[in-house]
């Protein structure tokens, strides 16, 4: 993996931080959080065409890893592409991946949905 993008997982110290005690130690965050993107990232897959067992030969560029808390209603995440993303060879090769989780075991609602903007190109070459 190239890069994980991870707003949840922030220092108390830092502004917009809010202190998640009753989960145990997780970190939300109180405002909107945006990572960009820029540059060019290539992506050179295993030549295993069948990956077996444990082994799955996976390679991700960038994953936007979302944890949300239902006391969490103010603060959400964007990701901005405006880089490109080339998907150069190989097998089993992932330009961007999310990865979204919830805890809302008292069904509020959340007001602002993390989003993710693509303004880049993604290429696949042959």
């Amino acid at each position: 993996m190239f890069l994980s993008y991870n707003p949840a997982g922030r220092n108390t110290g830092e502004p917009g931080t809010v202190s998640r005690t009753s989960l145990g130690g997780w970190l939300g965050q109180s405002t909107k959080r945006t990572a960009t993107f820029k540059g060019t990232l290539e992506l050179n897959g295993s030549n295993n065409p069948n990956p077996h067992g444990a082994l799955y030969e996976i390679l991700v560029g960038v994953e936007h890893q979302l944890w949300d808390s239902q006391d969490n209603r103010e603060g959400y995440s964007n990701l901005v592409n405006e880089g490109d993303f080339i998907l150069k060879s190989g097998y089993n090769v992932i330009g961007i991946m999310f990865d979204s989780e919830a805890l809302n075991v008292d069904g509020r609602t959340k007001k602002n949905n993390n989003t993710a903007n693509n303004k880049g190109r993604i290429i696949i070459k042959k």
